[in-house]
């Protein structure tokens, strides 16, 4: 069995640690500045319904560092889909003390079945 990678001391570590803040920590929370783009480009199944929950990473400058499917009632394609499409959104970010600061953002999407018009 292969030896696990050595832990570097904090003082060596070559990568910063980012302090992320969660939303009970924000003076005001990120708001998406526009909602993520779900039209017609995005193909979904048309008898497909369900829930999602994503948690998503907004850095300070607004951009959404990653998407991660938290919950799904959707399929694995269709989950992915959005959570790609909620990683293009860009954000007011988070704040701290009047200061832009990483934070997470969670949100639920919710599908319903497509109705036929008569």
């Amino acid at each position: 069995m292969p030896e696990a990678a050595p832990v570097l001391p904090e003082e060596t570590n070559p990568l910063p640690r980012r302090r992320v803040y969660q939303d009970f920590e924000l003076d005001m929370q990120a708001v998406p500045l526009l909602p993520p783009e779900l039209d017609e480009t995005l193909v979904l199944p048309a008898d497909e319904q369900g829930k999602m929950q994503l948690l998503l990473l907004v850095s300070a400058t607004g951009e959404v560092l990653w998407a991660y499917v938290e919950a799904t009632e959707l399929s694995p394609e269709t989950s992915e889909m959005l959570a790609e499409r909620f990683r293009q959104t860009r954000f007011d970010p988070g704040t701290v003390n009047q200061r832009a600061v990483d934070s997470l953002y969670r949100i639920e999407v919710s599908l319903a079945a497509a109705i036929p018009l008569p």
